[in-house]
């Protein structure tokens, strides 16, 4: 019925539907919400990079670190 930002919000359209007689909807979370950050270096050497990698691997759930635009 509707896409919302807030739960709160989503939760006042659901009272408005129910005083007009909807009895079915209900308020579901779309996607769990995510938190992205981003580490520049934007001299980072080769070396640097490797390092870096190495010591933030497990802060990282092991992802690599890519270039940025990628």
């Amino acid at each position: 019925m509707g896409r919302f930002s807030t739960e709160d919000a989503a939760q006042r359209a659901l009272t408005q539907l129910t005083n007009k007689g909807v009895r079915t909807a209900r308020v579901v979370v779309e996607r769990k919400e995510t938190n992205i950050y981003t580490l520049r270096l934007p001299a980072a050497t080769d070396a640097l990079r490797a390092k870096a990698e190495g010591q933030l691997r497990t802060a990282l759930s092991g992802k690599p670190l890519r270039a940025c635009g990628t």
